[in-house]
């Protein structure tokens, strides 16, 4: 794997846009002191991850935005980019060559990008693990790291050996799920202990359940009964409005029909009235006749 570029804008003193290509061999910077030779190995440690800033001389993150100058006024943030060649896929990603981008503003926020897409510091972190590209890695070595190997204790040799072995990016995730099996047994030990604490209430829990079972089924059968009750008073007003109803057309008719009664007697009897009255005056010559002839007799 191999550098290609880096890129700094707004990083300490460089201000304006600035791109240092790498293209093979030995590449070597210099300049008087003061220059900005050390800003550009601080900006590598700082996009390669690095979150103290004790580690880029400086007592603040905020340090590492350019402060501004007589001609220059202050910088709203601070960008550095990393390229580097991964044709031989020691990166873990799908790419021949990919950017590293870290920028961060001035109220502290700070974002990290992999060929232009957010990634996590972890994430990124555990893909330069296998490379042995990080930032308390021996591939990046400031001045003073070469006094500090050859005075170094026995432990720190050992993780110097390790580092080159590439060793502690295991012994980073052996740590990792070390811790997380710590914390899986903290979190089963606080499930105990809410298992303890529920579980003489569960027995009235249970006890309430089955009663409050036994009050739906209860309520339900209710609602059954009331309506076989509501259909059966139904039922029985059905059949009392039918009786009724036959009843009031059953007087209905023999109302109609005695009514009727009376005015077919009144006829007949006008009827025979009148038959009486014409027989009359047929008799009435007869007796005067009978009459006459009694007077006739007398003289």
């Amino acid at each position: 794997m191999f550098l290609r570029s880096l890129s700094l804008l707004g990083f300490k003193t460089f201000a304006r846009p600035t791109e240092i290509r790498f293209e093979g061999g030995v590449t070597a910077i210099v300049g008087p002191n003061g220059s900005g030779k050390t800003n550009i190995v601080d900006s590598i440690k700082w996009v390669l991850g690095s979150g103290q800033a004790k580690d880029l001389r400086g007592k603040k993150m905020e340090e590492v935005i350019y402060a501004g100058g007589e001609r220059r006024s202050r910088a709203a943030y601070a960008e550095v980019t990393v390229v580097f060649d991964n044709t031989a896929g020691r990166l873990p990603v799908d790419y021949h060559e990919v950017a590293i981008k870290r920028r961060v503003e001035r109220d502290g926020e700070s974002d990290y990008f992999l060929n232009g897409t957010r990634v996590r510091r972890r994430d990124l972190i555990h893909i330069l693990a296998s490379t042995g590209l990080t930032v308390d890695s021996y591939a990046i070595i400031d001045q003073h790291d070469i006094e500090t190997i050859v005075v170094c204790s026995p432990a720190e040799r050992r993780a110097l050996l390790e580092e080159a072995a590439q060793v502690r990016g295991v012994k980073a995730r052996r740590q990792e799920a070390a811790q997380r099996l710590t914390e899986l047994a903290q979190n089963l030990l606080r499930l105990e202990d809410l298992r303890s604490e529920i579980e003489p209430r569960l027995e009235v829990v249970r006890v309430q359940a089955a009663a409050a079972r036994e009050a739906a089924e209860a309520q339900a059968r209710l609602e059954l009964l009331r309506g076989s009750i509501v259909w059966e008073e139904w039922r029985e007003a059905r059949d009392a409005h039918r009786r009724a109803s036959s009843q009031a057309q059953s007087l209905e008719k023999r109302l109609v029909r005695a009514r009727a009664g009376p005015i077919l007697g009144g006829g007949v009897r006008r009827m025979a009235r009148g038959d009486a009255g014409g027989a009359g005056p047929a008799t009435q010559p007869a007796e005067h006749a009978g009459a006459a002839a009694t007077g006739a007799g007398g003289g």
